[in-house]
């Protein structure tokens, strides 16, 4: 792969200006984050974008995958730790010269430890429009029974 060089691309400055800000807050956001224990942080290079939702009777999970393929993307649960895994191989551009390239093409993951009260072994998985949705039926010994009172 050939990168042009900034004498031919007058946007490359620019580009690696943009990448140097970015690595930048990504870490100062990272550390406020840690600093003031925040419950959620933005997503970083390596993670995505994911929500962690309970209903009255399933936990969902969402997560942004644009650009992945149902076969590029692994879901498992080990000891209740919900594994999410995407791989994507990066297109050839060996005979190519690039100007622009941003998008990631390195493995992505996350991981979230599911509460006991949801079954692990029912996960349902769903990717539609490059969002993955994950559903787990909450366990039927945690759903609340009500009892007739006489």
């Amino acid at each position: 792969m050939r990168t042009a060089n900034h004498a031919h691309n007058p946007f490359a400055a620019f580009r690696d200006l943009d990448r140097v800000l970015n690595g930048v807050w990504s870490k100062v956001e990272e550390g406020v984050n840690q600093a003031t224990g925040a419950g959620h942080t933005a997503p970083t290079p390596g993670r995505f974008a994911m929500d962690v939702v309970e209903s009255e009777d399933q936990l969902i999970v969402t997560a942004d995958l644009p650009g992945f393929a149902k076969d590029q993307v692994h879901v498992s649960v080990v000891d209740r730790v919900l594994t999410i895994e995407a791989k994507r191989e990066p297109a050839d551009l060996s005979e190519s010269t690039v100007h622009v390239r941003e998008r990631r093409h390195h493995d992505i993951a996350r991981t979230l430890k599911v509460p006991q009260a949801y079954d692990t072994t029912q996960v349902q998985a769903k990717l539609e429009h490059g969002v993955l949705t994950l559903t787990l039926p909450q366990r039927e010994e945690k759903k609340p029974h009500t009892i007739e009172v006489k």
